[in-house]
């Protein structure tokens, strides 16, 4: 658990960079070599034990691959080189070109790994659901958390949802009680097309619709705007008629629409992240709990 072996030294009361600091220094200590570097030492050894030129250059052209990062093609181009039996009897190489491949490895685990600031944010949310539950209102934790803390604990969760389920699903699906707290949350990381298209969507809901977690209620509402021929057995939703009822679906999912297509359009040029970890940065002396 990552509350168990990263926050048991802190205070009751922690600061952002209090949960971010052991998964920095854990990070800088296993800092990878450049493999450029490495590849120059090759090439130099190759050239000094008289090499054919013809390995010389594979190797070459592996080091300029290195540039394009694709590290799974490098790590191949590697493993046929370590083949090469004119080489296997050179120890140096040998030696040389088993470390390339150990750095290749580590940045292909790097590329894929969780950050440093997403996983203080999971500790974030395990100091949260120590003392309470996924059922809790989300009213308490704004309650008990700074703003800032709480700014990043619906943005973590929103966009680790997303990420996995998409909006329809992950969101307005599976976590609706986020809902209410993602336009101002998503503000106050510095983004405005996304909370604008959330509020859209909240506002061609039925009126007063709730969006709580494990929720007959909501159920029924969200099985009447998603598809109109799903039978539904709720008597503030049988009063629409089937025409008022198809309009609400596609009122909607063009919503929906609207959202996937603002969030392409500043996804792809950014990372989802970027904006939440800039917020972090920004507030690391600020604590958890008011």
């Amino acid at each position: 658990m990552l509350l168990k072996n990263s926050i048991n030294i802190l205070t009751n009361n922690p600061t952002l960079e209090d949960l971010l600091i052991p998964f920095l220094e854990k990070e800088k200590s296993n800092a990878i070599q450049n493999p450029s570097i490495l590849f120059k030492e090759l090439e130099n050894d190759l050239i000094r034990m008289d090499i054919p030129k013809g390995i010389l250059n594979f190797v070459r052209k592996i080091n300029v691959e290195s540039e394009s990062n694709n590290l799974f093609k490098i790590k191949e181009q590697l493993k046929i080189l370590k083949k090469i039996k004119l080489l296997k009897s050179k120890n140096q190489i040998n030696q040389k070109i088993q470390n390339l491949i150990k750095v290749i490895n580590q940045k292909i685990e790097e590329k894929y790994k969780i950050s440093p600031y997403e996983k203080a944010l999971f500790s974030l949310s395990e100091l949260l659901f120590s003392e309470h539950s996924i059922y809790t209102p989300l009213e308490e934790f704004k309650n008990i958390l700074t703003e800032e803390a709480f700014t990043l604990y619906i943005s973590f969760q929103t966009i680790g949802n997303v990420n996995s389920d998409g909006w329809a699903f992950g969101i307005f699906g599976n976590m609706p009680q986020l809902v209410p707290f993602i336009p101002e949350s998503f503000e106050k990381l510095g983004y405005s097309k996304i909370p604008q298209a959330i509020r859209e969507t909240i506002h061609v809901f039925p009126k007063n619709t709730k969006f709580l977690f494990d929720n007959q209620e909501y159920i029924d509402v969200l099985n009447f705007i998603e598809n109109p021929k799903r039978k539904i057995n709720n008597p503030k939703l049988e009063k629409f008629s089937t025409e008022e009822r198809k309009q609400f679906s596609q009122n909607y999912h063009n919503s929906l629409d609207e959202i996937e297509k603002v969030e392409s359009e500043i996804w792809n040029q950014n990372s989802e992240w970027e904006h939440v970890f800039n917020y972090y940065n920004q507030n690391l002396k600020k604590k958890v709990w008011k």
